[in-house]
């Protein structure tokens, strides 16, 4: 049976080699000031491609099959609600759930099964 000196060492050891693998962490992150001109340059690039779409929401009709950009736009949308709840809620289970799941109540995105 391991004395109290000895568990102690065993202790500060791993808390020892926890701190040595944040401080590692730490320095092989980004800068702060890199991290905020990269978010900068995301935001910019989506706000032109933004800008672009709306430009050229009149002609993806023409180059796009009929539907896409209606797949395209719930795919988007189910996509970042799954992403966000951790979990598929693509259309088809989400139906099925709305319709098993409500009974008179409101609908939320609480009460969804895993």
């Amino acid at each position: 049976m391991p004395t109290q000196v000895e568990t102690l060492k065993v202790t500060l050891e791993e808390a020892f080699d926890a701190i040595g693998q944040y401080q590692a962490k730490l320095q092989n992150q980004p800068s702060r000031s890199d991290l905020v001109k990269g978010l900068k340059n995301f935001e910019k690039a989506l706000r032109r491609l933004r800008d672009e779409c709306r430009r050229s929401a009149g002609l993806m009709e023409h180059f796009l099959p009929g539907g896409t950009l209606a797949f395209i736009g719930q795919s988007l949308t189910f996509a970042a609600i799954s992403e966000a709840l951790g979990r598929d809620v693509s259309p088809e289970s989400l139906i099925f759930i709305l319709r098993s799941g409500l009974s008179g109540s409101r609908a939320s995105a609480s009460p969804l099964p895993p």
